[in-house]
């Protein structure tokens, strides 16, 4: 809860809000331990920002409505240590898929092209780790494809 927070920035907001406790818990949930330089992560610490407690409840009702009419591309892309999507390990199998992305096929079931990309030794922050631009060179590979 936000007011077990010792961070002046958030004022005296109720308890509604919360936000990571410090930058140890910034580090589990946003990044892969080595493959970040040590200022990015004191970077998000400080930017670090709030989330309601009806955005946590609510998120999985995004998620939950197929866009049935869109027939574009679709690329996934989520780093295999990302402990906000996948818990810490992306190729987790679900009911029988070959990762945790490959769900979300089913929410364009219309889409006339879908993908899924893990990148190695990266957390939920893709931008923030060493591993950013080979990331990037995969997704605008697959854009020009």
């Amino acid at each position: 809860m936000i007011e077990m927070i010792p961070f002046t920035r958030f004022g005296s907001l109720s308890n509604s809000y919360m936000a990571t406790a410090d930058i140890a818990n910034v580090q589990q949930m946003f990044f892969y331990y080595p493959e970040f330089s040590y200022t990015s992560l004191e970077l998000a610490e400080e930017l670090k920002g709030i989330m309601t407690l009806g955005e946590l409840f609510t998120i999985a009702e995004v998620f939950s409505q197929p866009a049935f009419n869109y027939t574009g591309s679709i690329l996934v892309v989520s780093g295999d240590k990302d402990f906000v999507v996948c818990g810490g390990n992306c190729y987790q199998s679900v009911n029988g898929s070959a990762n945790l992305l490959e769900p979300a096929r089913m929410l364009f079931p219309a889409a006339s092209k879908f993908s899924t990309y893990i990148p190695a030794r990266v957390g939920h922050a893709i931008n923030a780790h060493f591993g950013a631009p080979d990331t990037y060179r995969v997704i605008e590979e697959w854009i020009g494809s």
